[in-house]
C-alpha cells in the first residue's frame, strides 16, 4: 500500500495531461505484461497437454506388450518347472516307446533322427524326425493323440501322403519337438 501512496503522490505533481499519459503507459505495461503472461501460460499448457497425450499414447501401446511379457514369463516358469521335474526326459525315447505301444515300430522306414536348434537364451528345441510307411488314418490319429497327451512334447510338422505301395494306406512324416535347457543336452 505504501508504494501505491508514493506513486499517487508522485503523479499529483504533474498536470492532467501528463497524469493521463503516465497512467496510460502504466496500464499499457500491465496489459502487455498480462498478455505475455497469458501467452506463455497458454503455450506451456498446450506443450504439457501434448506431452501428456504422447505419454498416454505410449502407455496404451506398452500395455499389451507388458501383458504379453507377463504371459511369456508365466509360460517360462511353467517350462522351467516342467524341465526341472524330469531332467532326464528324452524325446526320442518317448517317440520310440509310443510307436512300440501302438505297434507302429514295424512301419518305420529308418530310425528316428534328432536335431537341435537354439531358440532362446538357455533353451534349445530338440526335434525328432521319423517316417512311417503304410499306416492307416486310425493309426495316425492314435499316434497324434498319444503324443498330445504328453505336455512336454508337441508336433512340430506332419506330412501325410497316399502311399505309393498301396492306395488304401498312408505314408507319414512327423517331426516331434520339445524345449530343453542347454545344460541338459550337453
Amino acid at each position: 500500500m505504501n508504494i501505491f501512496n508514493t506513486f499517487i503522490a508522485y503523479l499529483q505533481q504533474f498536470d492532467e495531461n501528463e497524469k493521463l499519459k503516465y497512467i496510460g503507459v502504466i496500464i499499457g505495461i500491465i496489459v502487455l505484461g498480462s498478455g505475455i503472461f497469458l501467452y506463455r501460460f497458454s503455450y506451456t499448457t498446450n506443450l504439457l497437454i501434448k506431452r501428456l497425450q504422447r505419454t498416454n499414447k505410449l502407455r496404451i501401446e506398452a500395455e499389451p506388450i507388458l501383458l504379453r511379457y507377463a504371459q511369456v514369463m508365466q509360460q517360462k516358469k511353467r517350462v522351467d518347472t516342467m524341465l526341472n521335474n524330469n531332467p532326464n526326459f528324452r524325446t526320442i525315447e518317448l517317440l520310440t516307446t509310443t510307436l512300440r505301444e501302438l505297434s507302429l515300430s514295424s512301419f518305420l522306414t529308418k530310425e528316428p533322427e534328432i536335431t537341435n536348434q537354439n531358440v532362446v537364451d538357455g533353451y534349445i528345441e530338440q526335434k525328432v524326425f521319423c517316417r512311417l510307411n503304410g499306416v492307416t488314418m486310425q493309426q495316425i490319429v492314435n499316434l497324434l493323440a498319444k503324443i498330445e497327451q504328453n505336455e512336454r512334447v508337441y508336433t512340430k510338422d506332419i506330412t501325410i501322403t497316399r502311399s505309393t505301395s498301396s492306395p488304401s494306406v498312408l505314408d507319414l512324416v512327423i517331426e516331434v519337438a520339445t524345449i530343453e535347457a542347454k545344460e541338459s543336452i550337453a
